[in-house]
């Protein structure tokens, strides 16, 4: 909750920013302005309270917010991506399905001269974006693990979701095992969920 009570904070401040500093994000342009929206998974109840709060800020200031969903496939955002700056967008709020594989759209974003706002998880190469947002995933992780062996001090058989293409949860898992390391715990299943919370209650059920 810390560390997404944070990150609300600080994407909010990072959109205040940009809709004020329209000149210097869209050159001479006076507005309004056009933004392009893509996270992972627009369904993930965590992206729609995001979704929804930038949209409030950027309507409310007169500017337009355009969304997509690409479901947690990569060359679907790609692809949408591609649809959004041929609508002429003045910058760009993204969060990657997969890190490495966004790039092509990094590419052709830079190419187009649209400012990118980073959130959440990293982009693989960060050279391409204007600004990153986002919490220290490994230290949300690590305070998980510290809890679960607080709470559990003998250890025991875990499951772990995770999704090897999200930088963000990479990290968080990276942190939440170094802190359980030794601890006496056993992973006794591991899977992609894709952080999507449907197949992540689905995997979890065949798991147990």
């Amino acid at each position: 909750p810390m560390a997404r009570n944070f990150l609300f904070r600080a994407l909010s401040v990072v959109v205040a920013a940009v809709l004020l500093a329209g000149v210097a994000v869209a050159g001479e342009k006076k507005g309004p302005f056009k933004f392009g929206y893509t996270c992972m998974d627009g369904s993930n109840p965590f992206f729609v309270v995001i979704e929804k709060t930038m949209r409030e800020m950027v309507t409310a200031n007169g500017d337009t917010l355009v969304s997509t969903d690409p479901a947690n496939d990569a060359t679907r955002q790609v692809s949408q991506i591609e649809d959004m700056i041929a609508q002429d967008l003045d910058a760009i709020f993204l969060n990657p399905v997969d890190a490495e594989g966004i790039r092509p759209a990094l590419d052709q974003l830079k190419q187009a001269g649209v400012p990118i706002i980073n959130f959440d998880a990293e982009v693989a190469d960060l050279s391409y974006v204007t600004s990153y947002v986002g919490s220290d995933n490994y230290n949300a992780g690590k305070v998980c693990g510290e809890d679960l062996v607080r709470r559990l001090p003998n250890g025991g058989p875990i499951l772990v979701l995770d999704s090897p293409t999200m930088q963000s949860v990479v990290d968080r898992v990276n942190g939440f095992l170094d802190a359980i390391d030794g601890k006496g715990f056993e992973i006794v299943g591991r899977q992609d969920a894709r952080g999507n919370l449907e197949v992540s209650m689905r995997q979890t059920e065949d798991l147990l």
